[in-house]
């Protein structure tokens, strides 16, 4: 939910850091460098990874309750268990009145991005290989 002037100053602190890793002039260029060398993510796709992650460890029950009780599965909610989207893991994304301030809360963002990925990633039983499979969807995008 960030203007994409902040998503730039983000990405710029970003790409500092990978400068000063890898000791390059200020004035290079490191886009290309971050993803081969570092396998560091742009940070819009950083922040997905991110809640990608929590919303899978709220999934299996590794994230505590507070987190838990916004990622509720569509195949648990009434009149929609028969849904098709029930039954590709996807989660129920709430109404919002307002689109600005709203879309930035974990309890919309999460299932929104959780949604967005493709179903054989949702379906993943491991940890490790969803976080590996998730950073490789990722750098395709």
């Amino acid at each position: 939910g960030l203007t994409d002037r902040l998503y730039g100053r983000l990405q710029s602190v970003l790409r500092s850091a990978a400068r000063l890793v890898l000791m390059l002039p200020r004035c290079s260029s490191v886009s290309e460098v971050m993803r081969r060398d570092l396998h560091w993510l742009a940070f819009p796709h950083r922040v997905t990874y991110k809640i990608c992650v929590l919303v899978f460890k709220c999934q299996n029950n590794l994230a505590p309750e507070y987190l838990r009780r916004h990622c509720v599965p569509t195949s648990s909610v009434s009149g929609r268990s028969q849904l098709r989207s029930a039954s590709t893991g996807m989660l129920l994304v709430p109404k919002t009145r307002t689109k600005r301030l709203a879309g930035r809360g974990f309890f919309f963002s999460a299932p929104a991005a959780w949604n967005s990925l493709p179903a054989g990633l949702r379906t993943e039983t491991s940890l490790g290989t969803f976080k590996r499979n998730l950073k490789s969807h990722l750098f395709k995008l």
